[in-house]
């Protein structure tokens, strides 16, 4: 006859490892990797153009647009890291800088633009 508490402890087991589910080692790999990437291609893109824009008078399309998404996926993605490394009560500090940092960013390019608009329009007249 089988004891009770191996029964249980053999039954338990079998649910404590699911094998479709992820492991959480995997899943930072996997988050630093991509961080890791978006970093160098937000560093590489305007390495690249530099010489691009020496040799052949121009640069990728699009690409200042490009180097600005990067930019907030680095954000996201190192808030990310943060919340996993730094734990909540700092991830929710370093995510209320950003959002202020966010809310200038946003108020600065309204006033640009509004300077813009006022320069196009002197310069039709």
């Amino acid at each position: 006859m089988i004891p009770r508490a191996t029964t249980v402890h053999a039954m338990s087991a079998g649910f404590a490892h699911a094998p479709s589910a992820p492991r959480p080692g995997f899943l930072i790999a996997a988050e630093n990797a991509v961080l890791s990437l978006t970093f160098a291609l937000l560093a590489g893109l305007p390495l690249a153009e530099m010489p691009l824009r020496a040799a052949a008078r121009g640069g990728f399309q699009g690409s200042s647009a490009l180097v600005q998404h990067l930019t907030m996926a680095i954000g996201m993605l190192g808030a990310a890291a943060a919340a996993r490394l730094l734990g909540c009560s700092a991830a929710a500090a370093v995510s209320a800088l950003l959002c202020y940092a966010s809310f200038q960013l946003v108020d600065n390019e309204r006033a640009a633009s509004r300077i813009l608009l006022m320069v196009s329009r002197c310069g039709h007249r």
